[in-house]
Formats: C-alpha cells, structure tokens, sequence
C-alpha cells in the first residue's frame, strides 16, 4: 500500500494557516467507505 499524502497534505494547510494564509481549510474523515474495486486498500 502506498504512503498516504493526505496526512503531510494536511500538514501543509496546518502550517501555511499558522504563518497568516487568508483563508481555511475543512478535513472530512468518513467512518467507513463502503464499495468494492480490485486491488484498493480502502475498500
């Protein structure tokens, strides 16, 4: 499984928020992602 980037993605926003960036950011987690397609580890 690949590394996730959502996570240093996040990080960025965080940081660039910290430093006076005019604006905001939201992250959505699910609690399930339900589905099936071969060969993805989130499903």
């Amino acid at each position: 499984m690949p590394p996730n980037f959502y996570y240093d993605q996040e990080d960025c926003l965080r940081e660039r928020v910290a430093l006076g960036a005019p604006w905001s950011f939201s992250a959505l987690r699910p609690e399930a992602v339900i589905g099936f397609t071969v060969g993805n580890p989130m499903n």
